[in-house]
């Protein structure tokens, strides 16, 4: 006869509450047959079925019914007593309550028709997918679970208490059931514990000023593009002006933002033209009278240095200087308001660029390649901007300007003098600090009245809640006190007349603390009786 061998409890329902269970051996419950004995009492000594716990009754676990076991028998003359039971095997570290026996044999040699479950650990450390990880103790800790949703987790110094740490079954998705009849835990966003935990050495936060260096920005308000026509034998360049929506400010518009491969959306800007999709002006470079001689090499140096001079006059006197200064004005018009054309346009900060076809233009020979990057690397205000695309920030400073200004940092430190540091800390959506023993209040909890075994969630929130205190915030309430006190100290009256509150710093700090005190002072997430 075997020592070991699986049964299938059939019975848990011990009338003297020794944790005792009826069960059958795993052959004889699937062939249904049962044990012949003439007269015995059902949970009774003679009671053929009868299997006492093999763990002592404090940590025993107590199978469901139609769950295997392990029978132990430790007098192998007799079938009908000495026998006790350890609860498993166990396919799952998480999930008890609903495996059942054909479920439970997958792993072992009655399992051959059982479908085995997922893999659910994803590398040699022992974690789990995101949606399930630290949802199970990690090989180097140790913990005790519940039958699902809790566990006691012991890790190095620490303990963690963990209640509803699972998402509900009841309240999980379809896609979330899937998952978890594939046998992977998935951990909830509502989680109840207690953490308790000591660390090697003391930490803590301090503050540390260290030197930062700022860069002045402001939004762009306009960015110029530009092209050239063709790379062999051009005639023209083209500028293309877009005017940044000024009622539309998101962060790429500000000046340390903003890049040559910014994208620019059609609904963040408008271009600057007499008609849809045309250049905003254009200069012709047969007609510019400083031109001399005619080789490839002369035309693309006056290519960049027509580039070159019209953004350095843009820069200087604005779009003023330009041919089509009437006709981009009564563009800008619309969406700056009346032009006054005694005063320029303020067009700083504004950004050139290349357009991006021009960038990005396939070339048919290594010429054309070498007179674009020519162009590119020629088309620069000044040594502070870099060639082909820069930002000019300002009229008198094309570069934004840097200052070093001191910044305060919280920082993370040693406490070298003592060894040791430990926290507690209790974590729900609702914390309750409860004595039997209170001073005597108007709002009592009726201890006899609530559940004996658990306080169920009626328990809490129809007769704890309403009975008990908000917490309140010191460092609030300090603030506060702190305000009152320097109006009192600082103003100064007829002693007849109130004193005027009207562009007082200290009084509208006082009403601005005043106005948010309940809402910041009460905790009502934590409470007490």
């Amino acid at each position: 006869m075997k020592v070991v061998d699986l049964g299938v409890c059939i019975d848990n329902n011990d009338p003297k509450g020794l944790g005792r269970i009826r069960c059958q051996d795993y052959d004889d419950y699937i062939s249904s047959k049962s044990k012949i004995k003439d007269k015995y009492q059902k949970w009774g000594k003679d009671d053929p079925f009868l299997a006492i716990p093999f763990l002592p009754n404090n940590i025993n676990f107590i199978p469901e019914i139609k769950q295997t076991v392990k029978i132990i028998r430790y007098d192998n003359e007799k079938t009908t007593v000495n026998q006790e039971y350890i609860a498993g095997p166990f396919t799952t570290r998480f999930d008890f309550n609903s495996q059942t026996y054909n479920e439970q044999i997958a792993d072992t040699s009655y399992g051959v028709s059982v479908e085995p479950k997922n893999d659910i650990i994803k590398n040699e450390e022992g974690e789990l997918p995101e949606n399930s990880k630290n949802a199970l103790s990690k090989y180097r800790d140790y913990s005790v679970s519940g039958k699902y949703g809790s566990d006691a987790l012991f890790t190095e110094n620490g303990v963690v208490l963990r209640g509803g740490k699972l998402i509900s079954k009841s309240k999980a998705t379809t896609s979330e059931r899937e998952l978890i009849s594939k046998g992977f835990p998935l951990m909830s966003k509502k989680v109840a514990k207690i953490h308790l935990k000591k660390f090697s050495e003391k930490k803590y936060l301090t503050d540390e000023v260290i030197e930062e260096t700022v860069v002045d920005s402001k939004r762009i308000k306009f960015v110029i593009e530009y092209d050239v026509d063709d790379l062999t034998n051009p005639t023209y360049c083209d500028f293309y002006v877009y005017q940044i929506n000024p009622n539309f400010s998101v962060p790429k518009y500000d000046s340390n933002n903003f890049t040559e491969s910014t994208e620019m959306l059609s609904s963040e800007r408008t271009l600057l033209s007499e008609s849809p999709n045309q250049y905003t002006f254009r200069i012709d470079l047969n007609s510019i009278t400083d031109f001399s001689g005619s080789t490839l090499n002369n035309k693309t140096q006056q290519i960049y240095l027509s580039l070159r001079n019209t953004l350095t006059s843009i820069h200087k006197t604005g779009f003023g200087g330009l041919v089509s200064f009437k006709i981009l004005n009564s563009l800008i018009v619309n969406n700056l308001g009346t032009f006054n054309p005694t005063n320029l346009i303020e067009i700083h900060p504004f950004f050139f660029r290349p357009t991006f076809e021009f960038k990005n233009r396939v070339t048919s020979n290594s010429t054309e390649e070498n007179n674009r990057n020519l162009i590119l690397s020629k088309v620069q205000l000044s040594s502070k901007t870099s060639s082909a695309s820069s930002l000019v920030f300002s009229k008198d400073r094309i570069a934004p300007e840097s200052r070093i200004v001191p910044k305060t940092n919280k920082v993370l430190k040693t406490d070298t003098t003592v060894k040791e540091q430990t926290f507690g800390n209790m974590t729900a959506d609702k914390i309750y600090f409860l004595s039997t023993e209170t001073n005597t209040t108007e709002k009592p909890i009726d201890f006899s009245n609530l559940n004996t075994y658990e306080y169920t969630q009626e328990d809490y929130i129809e007769k704890i809640d309403p009975n008990t205190y908000s917490f309140v915030r010191g460092e609030v309430l300090l603030e506060f006190i702190e305000a009152v006190y320097n109006v009192i100290t600082t103003h100064v009256h007829n002693i007849n007349k109130p004193y005027a509150k009207s562009d007082y710093a200290e009084h509208i700090e006082m009403e601005r603390l005043y106005n948010k005190l309940k809402q910041d002072l009460v905790n009502t997430s934590i409470k007490l009786n």
